[in-house]
Protein backbone atom coordinates (compact mmCIF):
# COMPACT_ATOMS: atom_id res chain seq x y z
CA UNK A 1 0.00 0.00 0.00
CA UNK A 2 1.38 3.76 -0.65
CA UNK A 3 2.02 6.28 1.64
CA UNK A 4 0.10 9.23 0.68
CA UNK A 5 1.95 11.44 3.03
CA UNK A 6 4.64 10.62 0.49
CA UNK A 7 2.48 12.39 -2.53
CA UNK A 8 0.39 14.81 -0.37
CA UNK A 9 2.93 16.50 2.16
CA UNK A 10 0.99 18.27 4.87
CA UNK A 11 2.20 21.28 3.12
CA UNK A 12 0.02 20.81 0.56
CA UNK A 13 -2.91 19.46 2.64
CA UNK A 14 -2.80 22.85 4.19
CA UNK A 15 -3.11 25.04 0.82
CA UNK A 16 -6.59 22.49 0.45
CA UNK A 17 -7.89 23.80 3.79
CA UNK A 18 -7.85 27.04 2.14
CA UNK A 19 -8.73 26.35 -1.14
CA UNK A 20 -12.09 25.09 0.43
CA UNK A 21 -12.05 27.34 3.21
CA UNK A 22 -11.58 24.60 6.00
CA UNK A 23 -11.03 26.33 9.69
CA UNK A 24 -8.25 24.20 10.88
CA UNK A 25 -7.12 25.09 14.69
CA UNK A 26 -9.60 23.49 17.14
CA UNK A 27 -11.72 22.40 14.63
CA UNK A 28 -14.07 19.66 13.58
CA UNK A 29 -11.19 18.15 11.41
CA UNK A 30 -8.76 17.94 14.15
CA UNK A 31 -11.21 16.30 16.52
CA UNK A 32 -12.60 13.75 14.08
CA UNK A 33 -8.70 13.09 13.55
CA UNK A 34 -7.83 12.43 17.12
CA UNK A 35 -10.45 10.63 17.38
CA UNK A 36 -10.41 8.46 14.93
CA UNK A 37 -6.35 7.87 15.71
CA UNK A 38 -7.49 6.61 18.40
CA UNK A 39 -10.65 4.54 17.09
CA UNK A 40 -7.60 2.55 14.77
CA UNK A 41 -5.22 2.11 17.73
CA UNK A 42 -7.91 0.33 19.89
CA UNK A 43 -9.03 -1.76 16.92
CA UNK A 44 -6.37 -2.43 13.74
CA UNK A 45 -4.54 -5.43 15.32
CA UNK A 46 -2.86 -6.15 11.57
CA UNK A 47 0.37 -4.03 11.41
CA UNK A 48 1.00 -4.89 7.82
CA UNK A 49 0.32 -1.35 6.64
CA UNK A 50 -0.48 -0.36 9.18
CA UNK A 51 1.53 3.35 9.31
CA UNK A 52 0.09 3.82 5.81
CA UNK A 53 -3.42 2.58 6.72
CA UNK A 54 -3.40 5.51 9.60
CA UNK A 55 -1.90 8.02 7.58
CA UNK A 56 -4.79 7.29 4.82
CA UNK A 57 -7.70 7.61 7.59
CA UNK A 58 -6.01 10.74 9.30
CA UNK A 59 -6.15 12.93 6.01
CA UNK A 60 -9.43 11.24 5.44
CA UNK A 61 -10.48 12.59 8.49
CA UNK A 62 -8.89 16.14 7.31
CA UNK A 63 -10.67 16.20 4.11
CA UNK A 64 -13.99 14.38 4.77
CA UNK A 65 -16.19 17.56 5.05
CA UNK A 66 -14.78 19.79 1.81
CA UNK A 67 -17.95 18.89 0.33
CA UNK A 68 -19.36 21.55 2.10
CA UNK A 69 -17.48 24.19 -0.28
CA UNK A 70 -19.93 23.17 -2.58
CA UNK A 71 -23.07 22.72 -0.51
CA UNK A 72 -24.20 21.61 2.76
CA UNK A 73 -26.82 19.18 1.31
CA UNK A 74 -24.53 15.99 0.14
CA UNK A 75 -21.51 17.35 1.35
CA UNK A 76 -20.35 13.68 1.53
CA UNK A 77 -20.70 12.99 -2.27
CA UNK A 78 -19.43 16.70 -3.00
CA UNK A 79 -16.01 15.60 -0.87
CA UNK A 80 -15.54 12.73 -2.96
CA UNK A 81 -16.04 14.68 -5.95
CA UNK A 82 -13.49 17.14 -5.35
CA UNK A 83 -10.75 14.34 -3.92
CA UNK A 84 -11.81 12.73 -7.62
CA UNK A 85 -11.66 15.64 -9.55
CA UNK A 86 -9.62 18.55 -8.29
CA UNK A 87 -6.50 18.80 -9.56
CA UNK A 88 -4.69 20.02 -6.41
CA UNK A 89 -4.81 15.96 -5.94
CA UNK A 90 -3.59 15.11 -9.22
CA UNK A 91 -0.28 14.13 -7.42
CA UNK A 92 -1.94 11.78 -5.83
CA UNK A 93 -1.89 7.81 -7.97
CA UNK A 94 -4.93 6.92 -8.84
CA UNK A 95 -6.16 3.91 -6.86
CA UNK A 96 -4.85 5.83 -4.10
CA UNK A 97 -6.72 9.15 -4.43
CA UNK A 98 -9.62 6.81 -5.17
CA UNK A 99 -9.21 5.15 -1.77
CA UNK A 100 -9.16 8.67 -0.18
CA UNK A 101 -12.50 9.57 -2.10
CA UNK A 102 -14.13 6.61 -1.16
CA UNK A 103 -13.06 6.73 2.05
CA UNK A 104 -13.86 10.66 3.25
CA UNK A 105 -16.79 10.69 0.60
CA UNK A 106 -18.49 7.51 2.79
CA UNK A 107 -18.33 9.05 6.07
CA UNK A 108 -21.89 9.53 6.35
CA UNK A 109 -24.33 7.16 4.44
CA UNK A 110 -23.29 4.73 1.66
CA UNK A 111 -19.42 3.61 -0.17
CA UNK A 112 -19.12 4.26 -3.87
CA UNK A 113 -19.54 2.00 -6.56
CA UNK A 114 -16.07 2.60 -7.46
CA UNK A 115 -15.23 0.52 -4.57
CA UNK A 116 -15.63 -2.62 -6.81
CA UNK A 117 -12.66 -1.31 -9.26
CA UNK A 118 -10.22 -1.83 -6.26
CA UNK A 119 -8.82 -5.10 -5.24
CA UNK A 120 -10.65 -7.28 -2.39
CA UNK A 121 -7.57 -6.14 -0.20
CA UNK A 122 -8.21 -2.65 -0.97
CA UNK A 123 -12.03 -2.88 -0.31
CA UNK A 124 -11.77 -4.63 3.43
CA UNK A 125 -8.86 -1.25 4.08
CA UNK A 126 -11.44 1.35 2.72
CA UNK A 127 -14.67 -0.48 4.41
CA UNK A 128 -12.41 -0.15 8.19
CA UNK A 129 -11.57 3.06 7.94
CA UNK A 130 -14.36 4.61 6.68
CA UNK A 131 -16.21 2.40 9.19
CA UNK A 132 -13.88 3.98 11.62
CA UNK A 133 -14.67 7.55 10.65
CA UNK A 134 -17.70 7.51 10.44
CA UNK A 135 -17.90 6.47 14.40
CA UNK A 136 -15.11 9.81 15.07
CA UNK A 137 -17.22 11.79 12.98
CA UNK A 138 -20.52 10.72 14.66
CA UNK A 139 -18.70 11.64 18.02
CA UNK A 140 -18.44 14.86 16.99
CA UNK A 141 -21.05 15.70 15.97
CA UNK A 142 -22.52 18.64 18.04
CA UNK A 143 -19.14 19.72 17.07
CA UNK A 144 -18.23 20.50 21.06
CA UNK A 145 -14.80 20.65 22.18
CA UNK A 146 -15.40 19.08 25.75
CA UNK A 147 -16.03 15.31 24.71
CA UNK A 148 -12.65 12.97 24.53
CA UNK A 149 -12.50 9.83 24.71
CA UNK A 150 -11.46 8.27 27.98
CA UNK A 151 -10.80 4.21 27.24
CA UNK A 152 -12.38 1.73 24.81
CA UNK A 153 -12.38 -1.79 25.20
CA UNK A 154 -13.81 -4.99 23.93
CA UNK A 155 -16.24 -6.39 26.07
CA UNK A 156 -18.29 -10.13 24.86
CA UNK A 157 -18.39 -8.76 21.39
CA UNK A 158 -18.95 -5.15 22.23
CA UNK A 159 -17.04 -2.47 21.65
CA UNK A 160 -17.41 -0.13 24.21
CA UNK A 161 -16.00 3.58 23.73
CA UNK A 162 -15.90 5.11 26.88
CA UNK A 163 -16.20 8.87 26.49
CA UNK A 164 -15.67 11.66 28.82
CA UNK A 165 -17.24 15.21 29.12
CA UNK A 166 -20.71 16.05 28.12
CA UNK A 167 -21.76 14.04 25.43
CA UNK A 168 -25.23 14.70 24.54
CA UNK A 169 -28.07 11.92 23.88
CA UNK A 170 -27.56 13.56 19.75
CA UNK A 171 -24.26 12.14 19.68
CA UNK A 172 -25.18 9.00 20.85
CA UNK A 173 -27.71 8.64 18.93
CA UNK A 174 -25.93 9.80 15.87
CA UNK A 175 -23.05 6.83 16.69
CA UNK A 176 -26.05 4.42 16.71
CA UNK A 177 -26.99 5.48 13.62
CA UNK A 178 -23.71 5.15 11.83
CA UNK A 179 -22.41 1.91 13.17
CA UNK A 180 -23.96 0.02 10.69
CA UNK A 181 -20.60 -0.45 8.29
CA UNK A 182 -18.68 -0.39 11.71
CA UNK A 183 -20.73 -3.48 12.67
CA UNK A 184 -20.28 -5.40 9.61
CA UNK A 185 -16.78 -4.91 9.20
CA UNK A 186 -15.78 -5.62 12.98
CA UNK A 187 -18.33 -7.66 13.59
CA UNK A 188 -19.26 -5.95 17.26
CA UNK A 189 -21.55 -3.81 18.48
CA UNK A 190 -20.93 -0.34 19.49
CA UNK A 191 -21.80 1.13 23.69
CA UNK A 192 -20.95 4.22 24.55
CA UNK A 193 -20.22 4.39 28.28
CA UNK A 194 -19.60 7.38 30.08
Amino acid sequence: MLDIRKYLPEDQLALVFKKYEVAFDESHEQRVHSYATSLFHALIQDKQWADEKLALLQYCAYLHDIGHFIHENKHDKHTKYLIAHDHVFDCVPDRLRSMLAIIAGGHRKSISNKIREHTKDEQYIILQLAGILRIADAIDYTRESNIRIEDMYMDNHQFCIHLCGYPSPTVIKRISEKSALFREIFQSEIRVVF
